[in-house]
């Protein structure tokens, strides 16, 4: 068995910038791919190990699995929104999203919140928005919309965020799952 506690982990997603620069169908491509850098053991997890939060320490982010996986599904529903909603309207006017209200408001924990409910959502919808995006012309990436805090963002800019977003948080939860069965292995029976 190795020790390396980075064994199978994805490596981070490269700068955002870079992701860009892919062009719009390699960037489509790996979009596509996000859902597949989930390991299967998310839903092995016991339920009382899905509402753990991390202290910063553990190198691992602070929030619980089934936190984190909620905000993807979340997330994913409002990329699509944008991406669909920036190739349909002339400059439209995006809303803000406030990540800690969602947390804070209790949306994601608790049992009755189950994770594989979160990530049907996320992989369904990814699906979805993935074949859509094979069906657009390469020029759909310029088109621009306004956000109230990032001010013009361009297609290309939000696909690029959503694509590094997943992979981005994908590979917290592959940490944060190795880290909670180190810890059911290494607790006596």
């Amino acid at each position: 068995m190795s020790t390396d506690p980075t064994e199978g982990v994805p490596p981070p997603p490269p700068p955002r910038a870079r992701l860009e620069a892919l062009g719009f169908a390699d960037l489509v491509a790996r979009y596509r791919m996000g859902p597949t850098q989930f390991h299967a053991s998310l839903l092995e997890v016991p339920d009382e190990s899905l509402d753990t939060f991390f202290l910063p320490e553990a190198g691992v982010g602070r929030w619980s699995v089934r936190t984190l996986v909620g905000h993807l599904a979340d997330v994913e529903l409002l990329m699509v929104q944008r991406l669909r909603r920036i190739a349909a309207e002339e400059a439209p006017l995006l809303g803000g999203y406030d990540e800690d209200a969602a947390i804070d408001a209790g949306l994601y924990l608790g049992a009755d919140k189950p994770v594989a409910g979160f990530l049907a959502v996320l992989v369904s919808v990814r699906n979805w928005c993935g074949e859509w995006l094979t069906t657009l012309d390469r020029s759909v990436g310029e088109r621009r919309a306004l956000h109230p805090e990032l001010g013009e963002v361009r297609f290309i800019g939000v696909l690029s965020y959503a694509t590094w977003h997943l992979e981005h948080h994908a590979r917290f939860l592959h940490l944060k799952l190795q880290k909670l069965d180190r810890a059911r292995h290494d607790t006596p029976a």
